[in-house]
């Protein structure tokens, strides 16, 4: 996507192409520009800029600004912002948004290895630069750092 500015057509979403991928304000948009990881969320609480949201897989926290975040709705972040790690080392290095899971494919292209792991009955895609040691059925700890976690609300349907 080579552009200085871009613009989603039918959801107003205008700006920097870089804040357009990287903080989408709506499902639409996070969907149409890239892969996105997403997770429903039941229940929202928040802790001093801190945002707890309920999930599938747990709770998720995010590091947010706006004070109008709705009491549910959406949780994105995108695969080359989720980190892969072995159980300890995960576990000795951060305190929040740690899911153990199993990896359940890899994929070596060129400049990144893609996994998937599966985290409860949920699969969390991940990209990395190239890393040995993590083939199909490893156990791992993914992170997925609460400044790279999006809130996103529920779509609002058409005309409304």
């Amino acid at each position: 996507w080579r552009a200085r500015r871009g613009a989603i057509c039918g959801r107003v979403e205008i700006g920097q192409c870089q804040d357009v991928y990287l903080s989408p304000k709506h499902l639409f948009t996070a969907n149409f520009v890239g892969q996105s990881n997403m997770f429903q969320s039941q229940k929202i609480t928040r802790e001093s800029g801190v945002v707890k949201a309920n999930t599938a897989i747990g709770e998720i926290a995010i590091m947010v600004d706006d004070k109008r975040v709705s009491a549910e709705g959406f949780v994105m972040i995108r695969p080359e912002h989720v980190r892969l790690f072995q159980p300890k080392e995960a576990l000795s290095s951060y305190n929040q948004n740690v899911f153990h899971g199993t990896i359940a494919s890899e994929t070596f292209t060129g400049k990144l290895t893609e996994y998937s792991v599966q985290v409860g009955d949920r699969t969390i895609e991940v990209q990395m630069p190239v890393r040995i040691g993590y083939g199909r059925g490893v156990e791992v700890c993914i992170h997925l750092p609460p400044n790279h976690c999006i809130l996103l609300p529920h779509p609002v349907p058409e005309g409304l």
